[in-house]
């Protein structure tokens, strides 16, 4: 950033400063809650909805969300605001790991 100034004669002097601009990280977070229905028993909601990043809450940004799952045997019943929250099924049994990837535009 360059900052000149003229007084009343004419007489110009300028100062130049160099600014840097960052982006800050965002926070992924979810909940995983099994849902209510019996005869569903493997499904369950996913919820990135307190996943963070102060340049969202600042309105300069906007956050994206990739759910990566252990296995492909899954169904995807719905999802909700840009895959933000998603219900889904496993259809075997098992430990399964699910993982959050939270990007935002920088």
């Amino acid at each position: 950033m360059r900052l000149t100034v003229t007084d009343l004669n004419g007489r110009t002097n300028q100062e130049i400063k160099n600014i840097y601009v960052e982006s800050t990280t965002p926070t992924p977070q979810f909940t995983i809650t099994p849902t209510s229905k019996r005869l569903k028993a493997s499904e369950f909601t996913l919820d990135a909805s307190n996943s963070s990043d102060i340049d969202v809450i600042n309105g300069v940004d906007a956050l994206e969300y990739e759910w990566l799952f252990s296995t492909e045997d899954i169904n995807i019943v719905s999802t909700e605001n840009d895959n933000e929250k998603m219900i889904v099924q496993f259809n075997k049994k098992g430990k399964h790991k699910i993982t959050l990837r939270v990007t935002d535009k920088y």
